[in-house]
């Protein structure tokens, strides 16, 4: 059987749908085993930063670590966490804190994860944690997974998500955090572009330029790998600088000993030692003051030498300059002497050209005699044919004239009758004016009459009110001076009863003393009446003297209370004159009171009085001065309405004498008309004569023109070569001043030149000097047997960082390179202290700390935490 070509088509379509699928069954089944996907992969795709913009949450990427065994951790890398003080103030205590740990499995192109298990690490704010945990690649069990290469790309659905995964070197990770850091621009705003033009030579990062075009399309500068060598050796040394010395003993310092963070993106360096002593610490901060400097003088340097290399285009171009110039100079001082070579020539011809002249001339002159004395008869009687027309023409236009002057008149008079009729309007209207304005001048005459007689009426108000607060204020004073006597009174009264009670009180306590004493005394006698009656005469007789004494001392004692109950009697009477001397007093201080407020209500409305009085001759005043303007002006439209009426009767004057002057006129204008006809006559009659001796003129004149040709051609010959002498002249003299002017630019070019190579020379001094201080820089680098040298280019590379480059403003996109809407402004973030003397500085302890008296600490700066939730991370 055969086969058509169609069946062979068919036959052979259908082995190769079959190979291919025989190729990608194989494919799958080994596309992704565990030993494709171990390593560490960073996130590359949109998930996180959406929510910076927002503020959702601070910049941070997602990053997996995944172990050969199966075993996973899902971190997330931020920008501002790891050190002692984060982890002790924020609770944040890893740069790369843990999201949850889990085992994955893969399949063929499916991936899952197992045992996962949150961890209890502080990743960010409350709500912004949540977000990070919810968005977390871990969060999902199940994906589909393709490997491209070096770039990981993870689907689930729905709903559908995916996310892009790069693999990376951690030592790489490292370099490209601390190029970020060492930066100090927000990396919420810059550090996915750094990534993108710091990667730009790597495919599998190729996601992250979709969507670049032209100036904006990612590329890596030629420093990149320098500047991410220093970042990674000054990260060492900031982290190192903040970690408590060994040998701390600032108190403030010691409390960072009480956590242990994790620092998982510093790279080691030998000779970095961690924690370090304190005089370690002293010489990495001379390391990082160092490189500050020496990257400042860098940029000095390249300041210096693009100014001195501008100024030195700017040189050569003045150089360039003034030789054109002076060219151009030499050009026209050369062309100046041609030309007056040339114009001695032309005055040689121009001699020549007169002489021949002259000789014409004098053959000319002779015709010209005869044709003039034929042109003198022609012309008298021209003249006269042309007087006789033009006394035809005078006496015409004077017809004309007196015809229109007749008119004029006419249109005068019609003109003054308006005027007479506008000036009997203007004389009645100002005759009302002047008629309204003395009635109003009356009326207001009344008013400031009536007002004068209310001022005078508020001045006997006021003057009454006066005297009444006069009487209120010499009863104030009256009773105040009553009130301040009994108050004096009293207080003397009181006084009294105050010291009697004094003495009141010590004669009770003499009574008592005395009481305590009789009644010791008592007991005495009885003691020596019981001893003198049982023995001795002497005790009785001192029995019987202590009896007598007892007597006495009764009697004294019952004298003092007698003398206390009337003392007490006596100091009632003066409590009770005391009272009421201070309940006089009182009543007398409310009566003065009250006359003060009566002296008060009345000085009040005294002064309310003045002022309505002042009110009231105010008003009189302002009334009488407009009564006074008001018949200043009736007198005005009086004036007015009189000079209005004056007007017209000069117009109607003007207007009379104007038509008296018609008929002359007229009469005029006839005979005027009269005598130009007559002139018309003569004027015929001298025109024939005229034209016959213009005909003889005209013969005669042939021939004084054909030799006055010949005359005038010489002439011209003359005029032509007086021009060209003239104008040889003026070429010359033109040459001259161009030569002139030539050499004014040609000296300012030259000078101006002069003042460049000054300029380029002070500048090329400045770069010189700049050169000098970079290379003293660089020869400052402390010395250190265990910390590895600075390498220059280093440092020359961040010199770019520091100096914003325009090469360094693409890598981070900033300025005239930023890409897209600009995003919303973060929150101010907080601030801790960090030790140091420039920009690289590290993190030692807060500036309330006190500083070891054996090393001193540098400067203090301030390193700003992540914007948009400080609070949140201290609560």
């Amino acid at each position: 059987m055969l086969f058509g070509p169609a069946s062979v088509r068919r036959t052979a379509l259908l082995a190769a749908a079959a190979i291919l699928l025989a190729a990608g069954q194989a494919k799958t089944a080994q596309a992704v085993e565990m030993r494709d996907i171990a390593g560490w992969w960073l996130a590359i795709d949109d998930t996180f930063p959406k929510h910076w913009k927002t503020g959702a949450m601070t910049p941070m990427e997602e990053v997996l670590q995944i172990n050969p065994d199966g075993r996973v951790t899902d971190r997330v890398m931020n920008f501002w966490a790891g050190s002692h003080r984060a982890c002790l103030e924020n609770k944040v205590c890893s740069d790369v804190p843990q999201v949850a740990t889990a085992r994955v499995r893969v399949s063929g192109d499916k991936l899952s994860f197992s045992n996962v298990v949150a961890s209890n690490a502080r990743l960010d704010t409350p709500s912004g944690e949540a977000l990070v945990r919810k968005e977390a690649i871990t969060a999902s069990a199940n994906w589909t997974v393709r490997l491209d290469g070096e770039r990981l790309v993870l689907r689930v659905g729905p709903p559908n998500r995916v996310r892009t995964l790069v693999r990376v070197d951690l030592d790489r990770l490292r370099r490209l955090h601390a190029g970020m850091q060492l930066a100090s621009w927000a990396p919420g705003d810059h550090w996915r572009c750094f990534l993108t033009n710091a990667t730009a030579r790597d495919k599998a990062f190729a996601p992250l330029q979709a969507g670049r075009q032209g100036s904006a399309q990612a590329s890596a500068p030629d420093f990149l790998d320098r500047y991410l060598n220093l970042a990674t050796y000054v990260a060492a040394i900031k982290s190192a600088v903040a970690i408590p010395a060994i040998d701390e003993t600032n108190e403030e310092r010691r409390k960072l000993l009480s956590v242990e963070p994790e620092e998982m993106l510093v790279q080691h360096f030998e000779g970095v030692l961690r924690p370090p002593a304190v005089e370690d610490r002293a010489r990495l901060g001379a390391v990082l003051a160092y490189i500050d400097r020496h990257a400042r003088a860098v940029n000095e340097h390249n300041a210096a030498a693009g100014a001195a290399a501008q100024v030195k285009t700017r040189a050569d171009a003045a150089a360039a300059e003034a030789a054109r110039l002076g060219k151009i100079a030499q050009e026209a001082a050369n062309a100046a002497n041609a030309a007056q070579t040339r114009a001695a020539t032309a005055a040689t011809e121009l001699q020549k050209a007169r002489d021949a002249a002259a000789a014409q001339t004098g053959a000319a002159k002779k015709a010209a005699d005869a044709a003039a004395e034929a042109e003198a008869t022609a012309a008298a009687r021209q003249a006269a044919a042309a007087s006789m027309q033009a006394a035809y023409e005078t006496a015409r236009r004077a017809a004309a004239d007196q015809q229109q002057k007749v008119e004029a008149i006419q249109r005068s008079v019609a003109e003054l009758q308006q005027k007479v009729d506008i000036a009997a309007r203007q004389a009645t209207e100002a005759q009302q004016k002047a008629e309204a304005a003395r009635a109003a001048a009356t009326l207001q005459q009344q008013k400031a009459e009536a007002a004068t007689g209310t001022a005078f009426e508020q001045q006997r108000k006021f003057d009454a009110t006066k005297a009444d607060a006069d009487g209120e204020q010499q009863k104030y004073l009256a009773a105040k001076g009553k009130a301040d006597g009994q108050k004096q009174t009293s207080d003397r009264l009181a006084a009294a009863a105050r010291e009697f009670s004094d003495g009141l009180a010590a004669l009770q306590k003499s009574a008592d003393d005395a009481a305590t004493l009789l009644d010791r005394t008592s007991a005495a006698v009885r003691q020596l009446s019981d001893a003198g009656s049982a023995s001795d005469p002497l005790m009785a007789e001192a029995a019987r003297e202590a009896t007598e004494a007892t007597s006495t001392l009764q009697a004294a004692l019952r004298m003092t209370t007698v003398s206390l109950k009337l003392a007490a009697t006596a100091r009632e009477r003066a409590d009770a004159a005391a009272s009421a001397a201070a309940q006089l007093a009182a009543e007398l201080s409310r009566a003065a009171g009250a006359a003060q407020q009566s002296a008060n209500a009345a000085g009040n409305t005294a002064k309310a009085a003045e002022a309505a009085r002042d009110r009231a001759k105010s008003a009189a005043d302002a009334a009488a001065k407009d009564a006074a303007n008001l018949a200043g002006a009736a007198e005005s439209a009086q004036r007015a309405a009189t000079d209005a009426r004056d007007a017209m009767r000069m117009a109607e004057a003007a207007r009379d004498k104007v038509r008296e002057t018609i008929p002359d006129e007229a009469r005029e204008a006839a005979r005027v008309t009269s005598l130009a006809q007559a002139a018309s006559l003569q004027a015929n009659e001298a025109k024939h004569a005229s034209d016959a001796a213009a005909a003889l003129r005209s013969m005669l004149k042939t021939e004084s023109e054909n030799a006055a040709k010949e005359a005038a051609r010489r002439a011209d010959v003359v005029q032509n070569s007086v021009k060209a002498s003239s104008a040889a002249d003026d070429a010359a003299k033109a040459a001259a001043g161009r030569a002139s002017e030539a050499k004014i630019p040609a000296d300012a070019a030259s000078q101006a030149s002069a003042k460049v190579r000054a300029e380029h020379q002070s500048a090329a001094s400045a770069a010189q000097t700049a050169l000098e201080a970079m290379q003293a820089a660089a020869a400052s680098q402390p010395n250190s047997e265990t910390l590895p040298p600075v390498a220059a280019a280093d440092v020359a590379a961040f010199a770019h960082i520091v100096g914003e480059t325009e090469a360094a403003k693409k890598l981070f996109c900033r300025g005239a390179y930023t890409l897209g809407e600009p995003a919303a402004p973060e929150p101010a973030a907080p601030v801790f202290t960090a030790s140091a003397t420039n920009a690289l500085a590290p993190q030692p302890a807060a500036a309330s700390a006190a500083a070891e008296p054996a090393h001193a600490e540098p400067a203090i700066v301030t390193v700003p935490l992540p914007p948009a939730r400080p609070s949140a991370l201290r609560r």
